[in-house]
């Protein structure tokens, strides 16, 4: 477990967009079971859900002082939810970022490893594709395009970088 030190310089940036139910299940998680008194936060990022998902992270914030949600106008992207959480972060002064999907792809529970590891590394990357990485749960179609995904990124992208 990190330090009560570590965990206040710590925020996890959900980015959400209809997960209703799962949002709470993990935010629920977060606070209550791995990180429970800790003083770390969380920022919730909402494109615009039409499934009640706003209003499930709304209603959490009385029970969890350091849940904070943002308000995008409209679904503009993954890419573009990390980095209104990311700028929300930046000048609230959070020192160690987190990333993370709210649909438990990204196994909450090896995030006190991961953060402890910041006292020693400046970057932690946790992956599928390393020695006990895990794949999508019984997703075979995300499995295929996560692999098909890589394997253009290394064919088109990657020579770029280093010729």
């Amino acid at each position: 477990m990190p330090t009560e030190e570590l965990a206040k310089k710590t925020v996890i940036i959900l980015p959400v967009y209809n997960k209703c139910g799962n949002v709470e299940k993990i935010i629920r998680k977060i606070f209550n079971e791995i990180f429970k008194n800790t003083g770390i936060s969380v920022i919730v990022v909402d494109s615009n859900s039409d499934d009640g998902s706003r209003e499930e992270v709304l209603g959490l914030q009385n029970e969890y002082p350091n849940l904070k949600i943002l308000f995008q106008k409209e679904k503009q992207g993954l890419a573009s939810a990390y980095t209104d959480g990311f700028l929300y972060a930046l000048k609230e002064n959070y020192e160690i970022f987190v990333q993370m999907d709210t649909d438990f792809q990204h196994p909450p529970e090896v995030l006190p490893e991961m953060i402890k590891k910041t006292e020693n590394y400046d970057l932690i990357i946790g992956s599928r594709y390393v020695k006990n990485g895990s794949w999508f749960r019984g997703k075979f179609f995300k499995h295929f395009i996560s692999i098909a995904g890589n394997i253009y990124a290394a064919q088109f992208w990657v020579a770029k970088f280093t010729t």
